[in-house]
């Protein structure tokens, strides 16, 4: 209770400068994938041979915390990490 009395009697006196001195942060898990191109899967063959058989594509996953830090005036920082296979 003391630190809210302390911040409001703070925010009396110094008003938008206060607010200027304020960083704000937040984290998420981003998930992401990237699939195979066309040109990726493509293969080469003789006229007479038999269509391959495609065999169906997983693709690769994974996730990473996302840690973004920001004030009044935009983003200070975006930091990616734990990055985990999926």
């Amino acid at each position: 209770m003391m630190t809210f009395l302390n911040n409001l009697q703070q925010y009396k006196t110094e008003r938008e400068a206060m607010l200027e001195r304020i960083v704000m942060g937040d984290e998420t898990w981003v998930h992401h994938y990237q699939p195979e191109t066309k040109q990726a899967s493509r293969q080469w063959k003789h006229e007479e041979s038999p269509t391959p058989t495609k065999l169906k594509v997983v693709p690769s996953a994974s996730k990473a915390m996302a840690t973004v830090f920001w004030d009044t005036r935009g983003v200070l920082l975006v930091s990616f990490r734990n990055t985990v296979e999926l």
